[in-house]
């Protein structure tokens, strides 16, 4: 089975992230390669450090990539011109990552995908820059970069795709990337010449790099997901199948039933699969609540679909989930992102995956990923006790500063990561507060 895997992740000009930062996801890439401790990374930080601009970086590489045309909605075009910092007005982000055999280890590939955007005036956003690069490597070293398209300033250039189809991309290409192009066409978009051994390369290249957009999610906090406008994207993709294995689906959310913490909308092909997804989520939920008998559902149809609202049994009551608690809502969230993670050994990105999470059951999670997970978990957190079960993991866990600067944790003997993170000892984490430095601030001292 392939899979994909980020091993580098360097963005800027996102949020309050002006200068560039990276990330590394693993050890120099070799001829094999193991998930093995290796595959969960904790974001440490004061409030305001920048954490959640990471998981924003991320969301708008998914957005730019895996939505058709999503830069031509206005409300689309507003929410990333949000993302970009204020000041630079420019955001950066590259991703390097590698497709691997999961059953021999063995790496197939190696790439590097970089996008650009510019914010210009009244919050308009075009992408300026667009390359996919790809690696050779040997030893863990690269050896050699190739260059397998580049878009600079709306213009696109490559050796493998062939020239009538670069003109007809080329005046789309302030708005949209290669591959959602690529996509929304699929690979006969490439031949139209004769097919030879350049094109070749480029459909098999290209079907690498849908499947690590497909394996990439994100959460973020009030994510607004803009799901009406998204499916209309999804359900062209869903035609194209063939473009990532043959006898594979491709794993479009189109495709997904996603359980929601409000009210969901599905096809009314979807219900039966819908209810069985509803089994698991309560078992699930009963894991946290034993006292729930069951969540039961109300369907009321809406021409070709079906509008659903859930609501949690107990044994003197009933309650929709709209009135639950914060806690309880996200959890089911969680559930529906951690099968990702887990059936699809996907690579998820969570912004504060403590937040109205009770402790001891965070930790129970990060426990159980750290021994079952074949995917890639990255998430932001303010709780300290995850470093524990980390922090004898490689790349497990980074400290981010108020200026933007990224520590990596490294094993040093017996100190302890979560020690010396609370004294203020990790390097440009001070945290130079005492106690008493609220008094005087946080009301009147009574005089004595």
């Amino acid at each position: 089975m392939r899979q994909a895997y980020i091993t580098s992740l360097a963005v800027s000009g996102v949020k309050n992230i002006k200068n560039k930062i990276e990330m590394k996801f693993s050890n120099q890439v070799k001829t094999n390669f193991t998930l093995e401790k290796t595959n969960i990374k904790a974001i440490y930080g004061p409030n305001g450090s920048g954490k959640s601009g990471i998981i924003h970086a991320m969301e708008i590489y998914e957005k730019l990539t895996k939505y058709i045309d999503f830069l031509s909605d206005n409300i689309n075009q507003r929410y990333i011109a949000h993302l970009i910092n204020n000041e630079t007005k420019k955001f950066e982000i590259c991703v390097e990552f590698i497709i691997f055999d999961s059953e021999t280890n063995k790496v197939i590939n190696q790439y590097a995908h970089e996008i650009k955007l510019e914010k210009l005036d009244n919050d308009i956003v075009i992408i300026t820059d667009d390359v996919l690069k790809q690696f050779k490597n040997k030893n863990g070293s690269i050896i050699e970069t190739e260059i397998i398209y580049q878009v600079k300033n709306g213009i696109i250039t490559s050796n493998y795709i062939h020239d009538t189809v670069l003109q007809k991309a080329t005046n789309l290409l302030n708005k949209r990337t290669f591959i959602d192009i690529f996509m929304g066409k699929g690979p006969s978009v490439l031949y139209q010449a004769s097919a030879d051994e350049h094109l070749y390369k480029a459909e098999k290249i290209l079907r690498d790099l849908i499947r690590f957009i497909f394996s990439v999610r994100t959460t973020t906090e009030n994510d607004d997901q803009h799901w009406g406008y998204v499916n209309r994207y999804h359900e062209q993709v869903n035609k194209q199948n063939g473009m990532i294995e043959e006898n594979e689906e491709l794993d479009s959310p189109y495709n997904e039933i996603r359980l929601s913490d409000h009210s969901d909308r599905i096809r009314v092909n979807q219900l039966a699969q819908y209810q069985e997804n509803v089994k698991r989520l309560t078992e699930f939920m009963k894991l946290f609540k034993p006292e729930l008998i069951k969540i039961e559902t109300i369907e009321k149809q809406d021409g070709e679909t079906i509008v659903i609202d859930k609501l949690f049994v107990y044994p003197n009551h009933k309650i929709h989930i709209e009135f639950e608690s914060a806690g309880i809502k996200k959890l089911v969230t969680l559930f529906e992102e951690f099968n990702f993670l887990m059936k699809k050994r996907g690579i998820l990105f969570i912004d504060e995956l403590d937040a109205k999470i009770n402790d001891v059951y965070l930790i129970k999670l990060i426990q159980f990923f750290d021994e079952y997970l074949k995917g890639q978990l990255v998430f932001t957190t303010h709780n300290v006790s995850p470093m524990e079960i980390l922090k004898l993991r490689k790349h497990s866990i980074d400290f981010m500063s108020s200026k933007g600067e990224i520590t990596h944790w490294i094993k040093n003997g017996n100190y302890s990561a979560q020690n010396l993170y609370r004294k203020g000892l990790i390097k440009n984490l001070p945290f130079n507060m005492e106690y008493y430095d609220f008094l005087g601030i946080l009301g009147d001292l009574d005089d004595e």
